[in-house]
């Protein structure tokens, strides 16, 4: 079954930090990274559902019993090449600044702290300006959603 591109982008957008950024920039490469990492944890935040996500050789797994949903790598690749020139361009300085951030050394841990809390917002919008979900956010992806927006 295929995925709607607003459901594939809210499956995306909690898989974020800088394996969504590599994807982003370079969807090949970021893509291949993604399948060698076996990359996957608990307690996203999916339309209002609490799931795991697991990344597959197939696509990125979603779910919280069967059955699974499976955003195939795909449409993945699609949905980030179709994001502008200019704004993979700011995902790669971006990329290039936190990779620069991680690598400095300081004494003064508060200060790279407080940097490394800016970079990671910036990635969020940057992440937000990509994936843009202000209508999909508006709009239930299924019955049960559909119910709870109902009774909100």
């Amino acid at each position: 079954m295929s995925l709607t591109d607003r459901r594939a982008q809210q499956i995306l957008r909690p898989y974020g930090g800088w394996m969504l950024t590599d994807i982003l920039i370079d969807p090949e490469a970021g893509i291949s990274a993604a399948k060698g990492s076996f990359y996957g944890a608990t307690g996203y935040m999916v339309g209002g559902a609490r799931c795991w996500m697991q990344t597959r050789a197939k696509g990125i797994e979603l779910g919280q019993e069967d059955p699974r949903e499976l955003l195939p790598w795909t449409q993945v690749k699609r949905i980030a090449a179709s994001i502008p020139a200019e704004l993979r361009e700011r995902l790669a300085e971006h990329r290039l600044r936190c990779r620069l951030h991680a690598a400095g050394e300081t004494a003064d841990w508060g200060r790279w702290m407080a940097e490394r809390a800016a970079l990671l917002a910036d990635e969020g919008r940057l992440h937000d300006e990509a994936l843009p979900l202000s209508i999909a956010d508006a709009e239930p992806t299924d019955l049960l959603e559909l119910l709870a927006v109902g009774v909100a």
